[in-house]
């Protein structure tokens, strides 16, 4: 499969936007960037409410996650995404934005017949045991403009998996998906989520923490320990404990037992 991997045909995905009546962004293909978070800021200056930028990339050297953490995956081998977008898109608190793209990828896979959760605040993740990640997301605010970018696993085999914990659509046997549909399945529902009011009843519908036994590690702060029993409209997690009802706004959540 590794010797087989095709790269990204821009007309494909143009193809399968119009298929799914998305006109909202112009798309830009590259072989190989540091970051396409920061290609998808370079277009700044042409992003307007109802039109957005996006860049996606074969591989990305120097790309960043939740907590300014490294992701990187091999050449052709999964999906690295960025959206530039103006802050007007969104329906509601910016800082909800990642948690909603979450569950925007979520839905996406779910319509090509990926069965995933989301766990908070916006890992994508597998939904059996054990729970793996298939995708992450990290969003950056720059003044009047969000830049959204987003990770995900698509043919990457076990040996290539960048943590025991990783996933990809291919070993979960979905090696038919393309990255072509898949990039424009994932921006579509992206745009309709940032419009979405009612986003957090879909969060928890598909969140794997609602409801769970958690251990929250905060940095600079004494870990949790209770129940996340529900997110704010900020995003934040609310999480009952010994001491009272809890809000995190940033932090791991540990799953302290099998979520159901």
């Amino acid at each position: 499969m590794k010797a087989s991997r095709q790269k990204l045909v821009s007309a494909e995905i143009e193809s399968a936007l119009a298929a799914l009546g998305c006109t909202w962004v112009h798309m830009d293909v590259r072989d190989q960037v540091e970051s396409t978070n920061d290609d998808a800021l370079a277009h700044r200056s042409a992003v307007e409410l109802g039109q957005a930028w996006a860049v996606t990339a074969e591989e990305q050297l120097a790309g960043r996650g939740r907590l300014d953490r490294a992701w990187s995956s091999p050449w052709g081998a999964g999906i690295a995404l960025s959206i530039c977008c103006s802050t007007q898109e969104v329906d509601g608190s910016l800082s909800s934005v990642p948690l909603r793209v979450g569950v925007a990828i979520v839905k996406a896979l779910r319509d090509l017949g990926v069965l995933a959760h989301v766990k908070w605040p916006n890992d994508v993740v597998t939904s059996d045991e054990p729970m793996r990640k298939l995708g992450g997301v990290l969003v950056q605010l720059h003044d009047d403009v969000l830049v959204i970018g987003m990770g995900i696993n698509v043919s990457l085999q076990a040996d290539e998996l960048p943590t025991e914990q990783a996933m990809s659509l291919s070993l979960m046997g979905h090696e038919s998906i393309t990255r072509e549909n898949v990039i424009a399945h994932v921006i579509q529902s992206v745009n309709a989520e940032l419009h979405n009011v009612e986003w957090r009843s879909d969060y928890r519908r598909l969140s794997r923490t609602i409801g769970q036994s958690v251990c929250v590690t905060r940095i600079n702060h004494d870990d949790v320990i209770g129940t996340a029993s529900d997110i704010s409209e900020s995003g934040a997690l609310l999480v009952d404990t010994d001491e009272g009802l809890i809000e995190i706004s940033m932090g791991d959540v540990h799953h302290l037992r099998p979520a159901k």
